[in-house]
């Protein structure tokens, strides 16, 4: 049982010296232009030193960057693995999602409007629960803004039509609730 135990620990254990090579290589590969060799230096430094979360964030930062959102989230997965309290991962972590949304926005506005309302209530839903966790900053203002003319808008498309007894001078009197909010 010793023998086994001994055997083990031996297999995966860290090799500093091939560790700062791949990531020397890595740092190189990266200033030359060559993320693919960068990602593959930085693997390398993985298989080194399994333990070590640097070379993670490093793969995650090169995949978001070259827009692999789902390699780049692996790669952030792995350092929160790692370190559940890493900020860079972290970020990277929520970039990486922002990123796969806005993806998913983008093939939600190629759809026929049939099809969108499924993903609109779900995207709905999404972006309620990214404001309760991060406050409503996590949603850029100008986009705010944009959401909440069209709110407005899809709320006066769906008005009712008056009924044939007001008359026009009547019904354009009216006041609409929505005007407090702007936009019209």
């Amino acid at each position: 049982m010793g023998t086994a135990v001994a055997g083990c620990a031996t297999i995966g254990a860290p090799d500093p010296a091939q560790y700062g090579d791949h990531m020397a290589t890595a740092r190189a590969s990266e200033a030359e232009g060559s993320p693919r060799r960068a990602v593959e230096a930085y693997r390398a430094a993985v298989e080194a030193d399994p333990a070590r979360k640097e070379p993670w964030r490093e793969i995650a930062r090169i995949e978001l960057e070259q827009r692999r959102p789902v390699e780049a989230l692996a790669a952030a997965q792995e350092v929160l693995r790692r370190d559940p309290a890493d900020a860079d991962a972290s970020m990277l972590y929520l970039d990486v999602v922002l990123q796969l949304t806005a993806d998913a926005v983008a093939r939600m506005r190629a759809l026929a409007p049939e099809q969108r309302e499924g993903y609109l209530a779900r995207a709905q839903g999404l972006v309620a629960e990214a404001i309760s966790l991060f406050g409503d900053t996590v949603v850029p203002a100008t986009d705010r803004a944009r959401y909440g003319s069209e709110a407005v808008e899809r709320y006066r498309r769906n008005l009712p039509t008056a009924p044939p007894d007001i008359r026009r001078d009547q019904q354009e009197k009216a006041p609409d609730p929505l005007d407090v909010l702007g936009g019209g």
